[in-house]
């Protein structure tokens, strides 16, 4: 018997509930998903927005600070809801460069450098650590700190160049350069700015124009004011197009350097003027303190002592409480001597002193030596990494030879190997094939001369029939005997024939077929006795198998042959039929 096993019964109330239950579950999974689906669509709107942003950002913090500042407030309201620390990142750079380059606040800037550098640790983004080793190197740059600067433009540089980042290797390049320009090393300066200009390819038009105004400072320092010229006021024509103070103001103080050195006075007066004008406009303390000092410089020439004093003092206070180490150097020399020119030789003395103090703290020569060790250092193991590359591909590429050449032998082997077995195998079949031949040859001889004996049996028993003729018997029992010996003699034929061609084809199957199609005009009985001679058969045999003669035998053969197209009497009939 079945045993049945018993019904679960469950309550109503608890079906309710569990219907319920998936129903809620079900909507809610359908809200996470279409909520997690818009978030990811939200979110993908908001970094291609950002993207926008940062290209207008770039641009109107050179040239309009204050739209350049806006959209950087519209981008980190952004990117404090995304709540992604790689944004996060490029803010604090955009923010750390403004403080820096518009604004000339060094200490801001390294302020938010750290912030953004704690955050790419965090998320060990290499790309945004090369960019904030360009504007660390930056603040070094103006603090006076030329080995510092160095070291960390090239170890940006490193990685710019490895990613082939074109636009920052130009800017890394510039930066390079602008040093080399400060240490009067100004062919090496140039070097790095052709490098610059070669490489950015006209792609960033700021990057370009400022590597003009610089070649125009280097070729300034050489002397060679026209040329000089040229680039700076090509330099100037850009940048008051793109409407870039910063740039204006760098080409303005170039070109009001070779005025000074053309002794044109006025001119270089109006320069700097314009110069310190823009500096207050956006106000870039550093660029305020090095137009201060410039005009010290211009009324120096004039030998308006106490002009020069008040713009001298104006900027060494600024570049004191800024730390523009450069900026101050440059200004405690000339006070030092408008003092003595003054007679203030006290105020002199010490100014002359802080000058010396300050010169020997930032070791220009040393600092030349360490940048040229560090520069050689860098291109050695820039030649050593480049080396390395080499290796590793020779390496690769001799690997890759060695693993095709071993694939080749094995290959080889292999298909040599196969090759072997495949011959193995066809000389077993043909050996097996030919044994088989063999064999069924034998057994048609065999059968062959079973038919022999046989026809010899009938042969005696119709002569015997015939000698029991010749005796005195009836013409009756004669006329039966003759008749007997009759049938004999012909069904012995025929069935000899039909059974020896059925044996003959099973074991050459087509030699009737390849013969006929060589020689067409073979009569039946041609047919038969080049199947008797392919069978290696004596002429006694055949003559015992056909009835025939042995000089109609002869005849036969000497027929054949000659249609068979044998006319050299050295080729042996049999041998010619057996390789057909």
């Amino acid at each position: 018997m079945k045993k049945h096993l018993p019904k679960i019964k469950i309550n109503r109330k608890i079906w309710y509930f569990i219907i319920s239950f998936l129903v809620i579950a079900g909507i809610i999974l359908t809200i996470f998903f279409i909520h997690k689906r818009t978030q990811t669509t939200v979110n993908s709107k908001d970094k291609l927005k950002l993207e926008c942003f940062f290209k207008v950002i770039e641009k109107e913090l050179r040239v309009h600070p204050n739209i350049g500042l806006k959209y950087l407030d519209s981008a980190t309201i952004i990117v404090n809801n995304l709540n992604d620390d790689t944004y996060k990142a490029r803010i604090l750079i955009y923010k750390g460069a403004y403080e820096l380059n518009n604004k000339g606040n060094i200490e801001e800037s390294i302020k938010i450098i750290n912030q953004a550098w704690a955050i790419a640790k965090k998320i060990n983004n290499d790309r945004i650590f090369a960019m904030l080793k360009n504007i660390r190197a930056n603040c070094y740059f103006n603090e006076g700190e030329y080995v510092k600067a160095f070291v960390l433009y090239t170890e940006a540089l490193q990685y710019f160049e490895r990613v082939n980042d074109k636009k920052y290797i130009a800017i890394v390049y510039n930066n390079l350069g602008i040093i080399f320009m400060n240490l009067k090393q100004t062919h090496k300066a140039i070097e790095y700015f052709n490098k610059s200009l070669n490489i950015n390819e006209i792609e960033d038009s700021y990057i370009k124009l400022s590597i003009l105004s610089n070649l125009g400072a280097c070729y300034y320092n050489l002397k060679s004011y026209t040329v000089s010229t040229n680039y700076l006021y090509e330099a100037l024509k850009g940048f008051s197009e793109l409407r870039d103070s910063i740039g204006i103001i760098k080409s303005l103080i170039n070109i009001g350097n070779n005025y000074m050195s053309e002794a044109n006075v006025e001119k270089a007066r109006i320069c700097f003027r314009q110069v310190n004008e823009y500096a207050v406009k956006v106000n870039n303390k550093y660029l305020i303190a090095l137009a201060l000092i410039n005009l010290g410089d211009v009324y120096m020439k004039m030998n308006d002592l106490v002009q020069a004093k008040t713009f001298y003092e104006k900027g060494l206070k600024l570049s004191q409480k800024e730390g523009y180490m450069v900026n101050k150097i440059e200004a405690l020399l000339p006070l030092s001597t408008i003092e003595k020119k003054l007679k203030n030789w006290e105020k002199a003395l010490k100014l002359q002193t802080q000058y010396i103090d300050t010169k020997d703290s930032s070791m220009n020569g040393e600092i030349q030596k360490k940048i040229t060790e560090l520069q050689m250092q860098y291109q050695i193991e820039k030649k050593q990494q480049e080396a390395k590359l080499k290796q590793q591909r020779r390496d690769f590429l001799t690997l890759i030879v060695v693993l095709l050449l071993i694939s080749g032998i094995i290959s080889t082997i292999l298909l040599l190997s196969r090759q072997r077995i495949k011959m193995k195998n066809i000389r077993l079949e043909k050996k097996q094939l030919s044994d088989e031949i063999e064999s069924k040859n034998r057994e048609l001889i065999i059968n062959v001369m079973n038919l022999l004996k046989k026809n010899e049996f009938i042969d005696e028993a119709t002569n015997q029939l015939l000698e029991i003729e010749k005796t005195p018997i009836d013409e009756k029992s004669k006329k039966s005997i003759l008749n007997m010996v009759h049938k004999l003699q012909k069904s012995s034929e025929e069935d000899t024939w039909k059974e020896f061609e059925l044996r003959f084809k099973e074991v050459h199957n087509d030699f009737y077929e390849r013969l006929i199609l060589q020689f067409h005009d073979l009569t039946p009985s041609e047919l038969k006795l080049c199947a008797l001679l392919r069978l290696n058969l004596t002429t006694k045999e055949i003559c015992n198998l056909t009835g025939q003669m042995p000089s109609s035998l002869d005849v036969a053969r000497y027929r054949l042959r000659k249609k068979l197209g044998i006319s050299n009497s050295s080729v042996n009939l049999i041998s010619f039929l057996s390789q057909l």
